[in-house]
């Protein structure tokens, strides 16, 4: 509709031209029509739901939560191509490093710095593969991609020891 896309055109007219911001203006402007027709259901005149949607969708709150929200899922969308290498570099670490310094700790003199080395990298790259799974999960939690977790009382609780 022409009134809703130059009223959406005068308030991203300060945001800057981004893919976030073009996906934000076109989803805004979805749920504009959305409403709109959702308005002229409950019977009101054309003008009306023009005026109470345009009313509802203009704060700019609503604008900026939209673009960030836009950002946040351009920023899982790279985290998701960077996953299997990340993975990938992780488990590498996990076998080539600590398989280093193995070698190592037997070969010279010094063992007890190797051995302390070898268990250093294995402790740390673990504790790299489990911050790339955080990371993943916490995005997905955030997106609500995850399903949450029921609430237990304390029989529930009991009954789920008890299948195990």
């Amino acid at each position: 509709m022409k009134d809703f896309n130059l009223f959406l055109d005068e308030l991203f007219l300060d945001m800057p031209d981004t893919k976030e911001t073009r996906a934000a203006k076109q989803n805004l402007l979805l749920y504009l029509q959305s409403d709109y027709e959702q308005r002229l259901l409950e019977g009101k005149t054309s003008r009306e739901a023009l005026v109470e949607s345009l009313i509802y969708f203009g704060a700019w709150e609503n604008i900026e939560k939209e673009v960030a929200h836009q950002e946040f899922i351009s920023s899982y969308n790279r985290f998701r191509e960077k996953y299997p290498l990340l993975i990938r570099c992780g488990f590498l670490a996990i076998l080539i490093i600590p398989a280093v310094f193995l070698i190592l700790m037997f070969s010279l003199e010094s063992k007890l710095n190797f051995l302390t080395a070898w268990i250093v990298s294995i402790i740390l790259s673990a504790g790299y593969l489990i911050c790339v799974e955080y990371i993943d999960y916490r995005y997905k939690r955030k997106l609500h991609l995850t399903e949450p977790e029921p609430e237990l009382d304390g029989n529930g609780m009991l009954e789920k020891i008890n299948k195990l």
